[in-house]
Order: structure tokens, then sequence, then C-alpha cells
């Protein structure tokens, strides 16, 4: 008597699982990127719109001379919180949801972004600070870093890792260390 072999007519659980394997992990894959442009393309808006408010900024304020009225409902109200900053109502909040302190003194005034609300990745810090490198006088990076926001300091950065400095070359060893740390604050100066 010979024996048939029955013809298979469909596909086994194994394959089933392997296609289904390869599919999740392409989109993962897919997801991972495209959540990275996004966070890349809103650190580019951000550090243009940083950088445009620090001149208006500059601009307004530096007919009398001092920044002591740098404040973020201040800068709110000349209109210079654009989205995806926004203003709560009583701060400024950068675009990952954290709160910015912001403080103005008699010769400069001071941003931060970034914190343990909602903390940026290394690369969107790195891609902020170095690309405001050139506009602001000073950048201090990490955890600790942080504006003044009272007192003769006030409009001043401090803690965290120099980044720049006034007449001081940027510090790419000091940008990746602070951009390493976690809840990263990225403090910025301007003059």
């Amino acid at each position: 008597m010979k024996q048939r072999t029955k013809k298979q007519l469909g596909f086994t659980l194994v394959e089933i699982m392997i296609v289904l394997a390869i599919i999740g992990t392409a989109i993962g894959g897919v997801l991972y990127y495209q959540s990275r442009a996004e966070n890349t393309q809103a650190a580019t808006k951000t550090s243009s719109d940083v950088a445009l408010m620090a001149s208006k900024i500059k601009t307004y304020f530096r007919a009398s001379n001092s920044y002591t009225n740098v404040t973020a409902s201040r800068i709110n109200g000349m209109a210079l919180v654009t989205a995806p900053m926004k203003f709560d109502g009583t701060n400024m909040v950068d675009p990952w949801g954290n709160t910015m302190s912001v403080a103005g003194g008699t010769l400069s005034f001071a941003l931060s972004m970034g914190g343990s609300t909602a903390p940026i990745d290394k690369e969107v810090c790195t891609s902020l600070a170095s690309s405001l490198a050139d506009k602001a006088t000073a950048i201090r990076v990490g955890t600790a870093a942080a504006v003044s926001t009272s007192g003769s300091t006030a409009g001043t950065i401090s803690g965290g890792n120099l980044y720049k400095g006034a007449g001081v070359t940027a510090d790419s060893a000091a940008l990746a260390t602070g951009c390493n740390e976690s809840s990263t604050v990225i403090a910025m100066q301007f003059n």
C-alpha cells in the first residue's frame, strides 16, 4: 500500500509568527526614526525661535541699558513665545513640557530649557546647545545648570558644565558630558 502525503494548504504557526516578528521590527524601526526626526525638527525650530527671541529682547531692552524687566510674562506680552514653546499664564514652557527659567539683570538675561518633567535626549540637547553657541554669551549644560533669578546675579547662569563662556571657545567635551546627564538643563546667557 502506498502512503500518500498530504499537501500543505496554508501557513504554519511558526511561519506566521516569523512574518509578524519581521513586520513588528520594521514598524518599530519606522516609529523610532520618525520620533528622532520629530525631535530633531523641534530642536531646529526651537533654536531658531530662541535666537530670534534673544535678538528681539536685546532690541527692545537695549535702550534702557538694563534687562531687569525681562520676565516670562513680559516676553509673552511682546508676542515672542511661539509654538512649540508656550506660556502657561505664569511661565514659559519648552517644547518638551519643561518649565523654562527666565530672568534679567542689569547687563544680561538668561533662559533655560530642559529638566526633569520631560527630559530632552542627548541628541536634541547637543543640537540645541551647539546651534545657539554663536548667539549666547555663555551656555552651561547638565542637571545642575541653572538661571539665577534674583539678587546681584540675576540674569546669569551657573552650575552644570561650561560649554561656552565669554571669550572662550566652545568645549565639545563639556557639551557631551552635560548632555549625557539625566534631566539635563541647557542654561543660556545673553548680553
